[in-house]
C-alpha cells in the first residue's frame, strides 16, 4: 500500500479508503460493506421513505452487525487475542445502544439522521482504535 490518506473525522459518511482499512483483508472487507448499509440507510432517509421502509435497511444492518461482530470474534479466539472478552463486551454494547435508538425511532423520539450519526461515530472509532488493535497484536 502507499501512503494512507488522512482520515477526515468531521465527514459524515466516509468513502472507504485505505485510511479506513486494518489491514485483514476478510475484517476490512466487512467494514466496507457496513459502512456501505449505514449508507444505504441514509440515503433512503434523504429520499423521505417511510419509515416502515428504513426499518427494514436498519434491521438488515443489524443482522449484518451480529454476522461481522460473530465473523471477528471467531478471529480474535483463532489469533488467541488477549482482549477477545473486552472486545465482545464492546459488540455487545453497540446492539444494547442501537437497539435503544432503532426504538425511540420507532416511537419517534428522534429522527433517522440521529442513527446514522450515532453509527457513523461508532464505526469511527471503533474500527480505527479497536480494530486496529487486532492488526497490531498480529503484527507483534
Amino acid at each position: 500500500m502507499g501512503q494512507k490518506t488522512i482520515y477526515d473525522y468531521n465527514q459524515k459518511i466516509p468513502e472507504w479508503n485505505e485510511s479506513l482499512e486494518i489491514g485483514l483483508d476478510s475484517i476490512d472487507r466487512e467494514h466496507r460493506f457496513f459502512l456501505d448499509l449505514i449508507r444505504e440507510i441514509e440515503v433512503e432517509a434523504l429520499r423521505d421513505r417511510e419509515s416502515e421502509f428504513i426499518q427494514l435497511h436498519i434491521d438488515e444492518l443489524i443482522l449484518y452487525a451480529r454476522f461481522h461482530f460473530f465473523s471477528e470474534e471467531i478471529y480474535m479466539k483463532k489469533i488467541k487475542y488477549p482482549d477477545l472478552d473486552k472486545h465482545r463486551e464492546l459488540h455487545l454494547q453497540l446492539i444494547g445502544k442501537l437497539s435503544d435508538q432503532v426504538t425511540r425511532f420507532q416511537m419517534k423520539e428522534i429522527h433517522i439522521e440521529s442513527i446514522v450519526e450515532f453509527l457513523v461515530n461508532w464505526f469511527k472509532y471503533h474500527t480505527l482504535v479497536e480494530d486496529v488493535k487486532i492488526a497490531r497484536f498480529i503484527s507483534s
